[in-house]
């Protein structure tokens, strides 16, 4: 039930735009508009948002069937987690961003929306695993 409320509520950010601005059959714009104010049909932001939405959603939900865990650590472990944290998001930001295509159509939009949700999903659900991989916490069953 959690995951499909987590799908519809992502649809909810997305849905709405494809019907205000059709994805692919838009009116050219002025140069010197996109010059000036930036692309006003570019979804962009709106997946950016939705993908760090949805995979955040989706680690959290993975996450509570493993436990919570332990943020009562030495300050080293809370300083090397957030280490490995960043790094792991600076991986997929930029390994990804350099793989995937840039651009308007379908494909680079639904490229957009996996890396920006493989970020959510490292954040909230993969890089609490691998801490626990590295003795850099403990799941606690609740």
């Amino acid at each position: 039930m959690r995951l499909i409320g987590l799908v519809l509520v992502t649809a909810l950010f997305i849905l709405p735009a494809i019907f205000i601005v059709p994805i692919l059959n838009y009116q050219p714009l002025n140069p010197d508009f996109v010059d000036i104010g930036g692309n006003p049909y570019s979804y962009d932001d709106l997946l950016t948002n939705a993908g760090a939405f949805f995979g955040l959603g989706l680690g959290i939900i993975f996450l509570e069937k493993k436990g919570t865990f332990n943020t009562k650590e030495p300050v080293w472990k809370l300083i090397l987690r957030y280490l490995i944290g960043i790094v792991g998001v600076l991986l997929l930001y930029a390994g990804l961003g350099r793989i995937f295509p840039n651009g308007t159509n379908l494909a680079a939009y639904t490229l957009r929306f996996i890396r920006y949700s493989l970020i959510g999903l490292w954040i909230s659900f993969a890089a609490p695993v691998v801490f626990s991989w590295l003795k850099l916490t403990e799941f606690n069953k609740t």
